[in-house]
């Protein structure tokens, strides 16, 4: 059974099955609450990462091209800071390569399913973060005063 709602916002209404102490199975709750109607829930939440299509049947090629996309920007810009701070910049150029491999290999020869795309979700997750770390060492490293 589905309680009706009140006429006016924040009006006080009656919810049975809510068992406050010395009430018999009602209680006295603000509007927006005051319902015992479940709200539909489905079994997959679209809010949440590990929900999402590219996740749970995921395209390699895509994920491989976005990888590549954010391999080229990171390297282009670690390339222009080797003059600065060669280490860093050439530590960052391996770490993208690597993970681009990571991710290529996890496309092509990479179990099928939710647990591929679980895969590709963290390495770019990982990719991404190396290359802002690597970007903002760089940038406090050309800005530090030497000494």
């Amino acid at each position: 059974m589905v309680s009706p709602a009140p006429a006016v916002y924040g009006a006080e209404t009656v919810v049975p099955g809510v068992n406050p102490v010395g009430s018999e199975g009602a209680s006295t709750v603000r509007w927006p609450f005051a319902t015992d109607r479940k709200a539909p829930m489905s079994d997959v939440d679209p809010a949440r990462v590990t929900h999402q299509d590219a996740v749970r049947r995921p395209t390699p090629r895509v994920w491989i091209v976005a990888s590549g996309l954010l391999a080229l920007v990171a390297v282009v810009l670690f390339a222009f800071s080797i003059p600065v701070v060669a280490a860093w910049a050439w530590i960052g150029i391996a770490f993208q390569v690597a993970i681009f491999a990571a991710i290529a290999v996890n496309g092509l020869t990479g179990r099928r399913g939710s647990y591929q795309g679980y895969i590709f979700a963290v390495l770019m997750c990982v990719q991404a973060a190396v290359a802002l770390l690597v970007m903002v060492v760089i940038a406090v490293a050309a800005w530090a005063p030497l000494g």
